[in-house]
């Protein structure tokens, strides 16, 4: 990637972080770590980032961590934004914005604030990014909110460079963005991406399609080479090799696939994948974002998956891989790089860097 998004990472006074700070981040990105020392928010840091602040995601946010509801500013009850700044704040008493962009540019960061005005029943959440700030009054709903930062960012398009960027939940994709997806992938041509990918799995797989059951909900099918002379065969992809989880599988390759020029975010990879399947995952996951310049960010606490990533990127010169260990500790967050000379040093050792 010529230019990636983030070559570093900072951020400030965001759910778990008060600062951190990683100096080197590479073309394909894994963050090691144990359980709650906050991979997922770092991920969720990098995708309100690249989506200027959007209340939608704010609001994704907060709905899949279970934050309570507020109705101090409103008469509806809405997500209470407070709990997006580190240590979890009343309103009334956030000084601090948060920050996250690049270490040492400014110039690439986003700023989230609260500001009261004078004679005023709420306060506002600004956002602000490079010459933009938009005001969000936070007496109006989050739908309402919405729309008023959609119209402010069409207004400032010429100005703007929106990152395209998907976040790959532990629990895969909804039903929804798997829709989406193939509609994407279907209009861009780009089904033979998503059955290279199942290739490497079944090399006798022949195409893929998505339908829908009858309760509407997507199915993803396959179709095989036949066996001894038999017919293709076409299956659902739930019995496709089983131990690999074709399903979640196929939804990550989408996920890639649609995320062309921009980031792709997955958080807990190895969910659903079989370990013995995960180096040729990484490869697949290497070739494609290097083809279609996509810069991916993905967690996990399993050193299999570690040693897997090493030996997807080891075969790539061309290809900066970067695994980050993150910990915390008493003094704060903690980051550690590993390039591909201390990863092979760990992985020949058999040294856990969780």
């Amino acid at each position: 990637m010529k230019d990636r998004l983030f070559d570093s990472l900072e951020v400030r006074n965001f759910r778990a972080f008060d600062l951190l700070q990683i100096e080197q981040l590479g073309h394909i990105n894994l963050i090691v770590g144990k359980n709650n020392v906050g991979k997922s928010t770092l991920l969720e840091a990098i995708y309100l980032h690249a989506n200027i602040g959007s209340p939608n995601i704010m609001r994704g946010i907060l709905d899949k961590r279970g934050e309570p509801y507020s109705t101090e500013y409103s008469n509806l009850e809405e997500p209470d934004v407070s709990k997006l700044f580190y240590g979890y704040p009343d309103l009334d008493t956030i000084k601090n914005p948060i920050h996250i962009g690049r270490t040492k540019a400014p110039d690439s960061t986003l700023s989230l604030s609260i500001e009261w005005e004078e004679n005023k029943i709420a306060p506002a959440f600004v956002v602000q990014f490079g010459s933009i700030q938009l005001s969000l009054p936070l007496e109006k709903s989050f739908d309402e909110i919405a729309k008023i930062w959609e119209l402010s960012l069409k207004k400032n398009a010429d100005n703007l460079i929106i990152t395209p960027c998907i976040y790959v939940s532990p629990d895969g994709l909804s039903s929804s963005m798997i829709q989406s997806l193939w509609k994407k992938i279907v209009e861009e041509g780009n089904e033979h991406e998503i059955v290279t990918a199942l290739q490497l799995i079944d090399k006798n797989v022949e195409d893929f399609i998505l339908v829908q059951n009858p309760n509407g909900e997507p199915s993803f099918r396959i179709r095989r080479k036949g066996q001894k002379g038999a017919k293709s065969e076409s299956r659902n992809i739930s019995r496709f090799r089983r131990e690999y989880c074709g399903k979640a599988y196929a939804g990550l390759s989408m996920a890639l696939v649609c995320s062309q020029k921009g980031i792709l975010l997955i958080d807990e990879i190895e969910n659903g994948l079989y370990w013995g399947v995960q180096p040729d995952v990484w490869k697949f996951i290497i070739k494609v974002a290097k083809e279609l310049d996509v810069q991916v960010f993905a967690t996990t606490h399993s050193n299999d998956c570690l040693r897997a990533f090493y030996t997807g990127i080891k075969d790539d010169a061309d290809m900066e891989g970067i695994a980050v260990r993150l910990e915390k500790r008493k003094a704060g967050f903690h980051t550690e790089i590993y390039d591909e000379v201390r990863l092979k040093m760990n992985v020949d050792e058999r040294i856990e860097i969780r």
